[in-house]
């Protein structure tokens, strides 16, 4: 079985950041995965300084641990504060 996964999320928190980079994620389900969307709320943080910066994420649902993620690349400021996602999965057999 072969899975694609989209994520939309929306943040809401304190501070500035402007930044961007290369990103890797994981995601870690105790149930079986399947096709559908399932929402999500998690904890987000991001911190730039003298030209590098770093972000990251984490996302709770039911049964599983998604969304970890992580950024680093060029950026400055400080962020943080909660973040929710809805997750597209679908999967072909």
């Amino acid at each position: 079985k072969a899975c694609f996964i989209s994520s939309t999320c929306l943040q809401a928190g304190l501070g500035v950041f402007v930044g961007g980079g290369l990103s890797g994620g994981g995601n870690y389900s105790a149930t079986q995965i399947k096709s559908g969307t399932s929402d999500s709320i998690g904890l987000f943080g991001s911190a730039g300084a003298f030209g590098m910066s770093g972000s990251g994420s984490v996302n709770l649902s039911k049964g599983s641990l998604g969304g970890v993620k992580g950024v680093v690349g060029p950026g400055k400021g400080l962020a943080a504060g909660v973040q929710f996602c809805r997750s597209t999965t679908t999967c072909k057999e």
